[in-house]
């Protein structure tokens, strides 16, 4: 047994740990990295997918809606702390909880919570998103801005209120995903 131990990646000093590491730990582990990683593709879905419907709007002209900065600071500065949180505090019920009630380990063991359905649902909720934040905010600025020096708005007026939006509305999303405040 020693020699396994010393073999091994890590090891479980005595059998009555293994039940809390199973059916709480693995369970919050299993309901946190699915959220993260379904929440991760939703997000940037969102964001990017705005970019087609703006090159439809434009006849496929090779403009971009977003100024350059904020492509890169969406990732790395504005949607950083929600899979983070989602990913280190979330915690689908309280430990006790998990540990009286085995039954709550079915919906790991059935990948309830990660699943080619969910997949497909955060994806379409992207999309239609996507599709909200952009055309809403396009009609909302169908009228034009006229500022004082003669100027009117433009591509960037636009790209900065959508993806203003879209950071609000991923945020949101997060927030709604958490399942522990």
């Amino acid at each position: 047994g020693l020699q396994a131990v010393n073999s091994a990646d890590f090891s479980i000093g005595q059998f009555s740990y293994l039940l809390r590491l199973l059916l709480v730990h693995g369970a919050w582990n299993y309901a946190r990295i699915s959220n993260v990683i379904l929440y991760s593709f939703y997000k940037n879905i969102t964001l990017y997918v705005i970019e087609l419907w703006f090159a439809i709007y434009s006849y496929w002209t090779g403009q971009v809606i977003y100024e350059r900065w904020s492509i890169g600071m969406y990732n790395i500065f504005f949607t950083f702390f929600p899979p983070l949180a989602l990913g280190i505090f979330d915690k689908t019920c309280s430990a006790e909880t998990r540990e009286k009630n085995p039954a709550l380990y079915l919906s790991s063991q059935h990948s309830e919570l990660y699943n080619i359905k969910r997949f497909w649902m955060f994806i379409g909720n992207a999309l239609y998103h996507s599709v909200l934040l952009f055309w809403l905010c396009k009609w909302a600025m169908d009228t034009g801005v006229l500022w004082l020096d003669g100027h009117t708005d433009g591509s960037l007026v636009l790209g900065s209120t959508v993806y203003t939006m879209v950071v609000i509305t991923t945020c949101l999303k997060a927030a709604l995903l958490m399942d522990s405040w």
